[in-house]
């Protein structure tokens, strides 16, 4: 563990540039400057990673709208072979039932 924890902890908002943080030390007290980024920076930043989400977004709700249309077959295909499952039985009990033959005992 630490030895010294932190005194005080400060919330710093999500525009700050970190790269232009400056720390002074005087008289016992530590000062932190930290400025805000330029608003085009910020535009520019958020701006590129709203269009990855965006792409990503497209990518995943094509995905799924090919992924409903391969379900919706593979639906079909299960009534169908529904279907013919209840008419081979059909059949092999028809087909069983005129196999039937009495045996007559004397």
């Amino acid at each position: 563990p630490d030895p010294t924890p932190p005194r005080k902890r400060v919330d710093v908002p999500h525009d700050a540039d970190w790269s232009n943080v400056k720390l002074t030390y005087a008289d016992g007290l530590l000062t932190a400057e930290v400025p805000k980024k330029p608003t085009d920076a910020l535009g520019t930043e958020f701006g590129d990673k709203a269009g990855q989400l965006e792409v990503e977004l497209q990518e995943r709700k094509s995905n799924v709208a090919a992924l409903r249309s391969e379900l919706e077959s593979e639906e079909l295909a299960i009534v169908s072979a529904q279907r013919a499952l209840r008419e081979a039985k059909v059949e092999f009990a028809r087909t069983v039932a005129e196999e039937r033959r009495q045996l007559a005992f004397e």
